[in-house]
């Protein structure tokens, strides 16, 4: 990686991002970074749909997005958990496109994965 600090007044190349432009005085600075490495960047994202306060107050929880799974492989999850609908929604597919889990139930018969399972 490489970086270029650029007073973005004047464009004159800085050695820091700290202090005023030694040419014009400005204060605001571009920096510019140069990546060597392919980066990839995922996303994902999550809705919660309250009533009331507190944990147990949650009505929807949706996420959708890129995460690791226990193995540390990139996974796409979409997670749907619905009191409203009695609805517990699930699939997980890895970087090839293969579908690892898939799960569409009532919430109610939903046991024994995750938060779900028995407590010792």
């Amino acid at each position: 990686m490489s970086m270029k600090i650029e007073c973005e007044e004047c464009k004159a190349i800085l050695t820091d991002a700290i202090n005023v432009c030694h040419i014009c005085g400005g204060k605001l600075k571009v920096i510019k970074l140069k990546f060597n490495d392919s980066v990839g960047i995922y996303d994902g994202f999550r809705l919660k749909k309250k009533q009331g306060t507190g944990k147990r107050k949650v009505r929807l929880d949706s996420f959708s997005g890129y995460e690791r799974s226990n193995d540390g492989n990139l996974v796409y999850k979409e997670r749907i958990i619905d009191q409203d609908e009695n609805r517990y929604y699930e699939k997980v597919v890895d970087g090839e496109g293969n579908v690892i889990r898939e799960c569409d139930e009532k919430l109610t018969e939903h046991k024994g994965r995750g938060s779900a399972k028995n407590k010792q």
